[in-house]
């Protein structure tokens, strides 16, 4: 997704009302080119916050209500937290993990702000239920990870 893409969805959520939270997971501290926060840096926009550290990252899904993802790892804890997610497939490891559960809210890089909004929309007027599904899908995947690894 481009930045300008971005950039105009932050600025239509947050007059919305919506509470922005960027959410670095890469956090390199020598590689700034794999640094998540130096490219968030670009999507400060007024009233945007981001978490400065990993350990804030992950407490911060505790209080997420809709993540827009672009990394596996966030769709990954979105899924652990039953919480609805638009992802946005980089590459084949997000492709074959929205693709496995059926994500309806999965979208190519070329996806414009329209759809996301609309998708925001939809994810809030069937929050519940995408939140149990994730619940069942996330409840799945522990008993086949336990059936693969009983030693862990």
């Amino acid at each position: 997704m481009s930045d300008e893409v971005v950039l105009d969805i932050l600025k239509k959520l947050l007059s919305k009302g919506y509470e922005i939270l960027l959410l670095p997971h890469s956090l390199h501290p020598t590689d700034e080119a794999s640094h998540d926060g130096y490219y968030l840096q670009d999507f400060l926009l007024p009233g945007v916050m981001v978490t400065q550290s990993i350990e804030q990252t992950l407490a911060s899904y505790k209080k997420c209500h809709i993540i827009l993802s672009m990394r596996l790892h966030s769709m990954i804890l979105a899924i652990d937290h039953h919480i609805p997610f638009i992802g946005i497939s980089y590459g084949q490891k997000t492709e074959t993990l929205l693709s496995e559960i059926a994500w309806k809210y999965a979208h190519s890089t070329d996806v414009n702000t329209a759809k996301i909004l609309s998708d925001i929309e939809d994810i809030e007027s069937k929050y519940t239920s995408l939140q149990e599904k994730l619940g069942g899908y996330h409840k799945n995947s522990q008993e086949t990870y336990k059936t693969y690894f009983p030693w862990i």
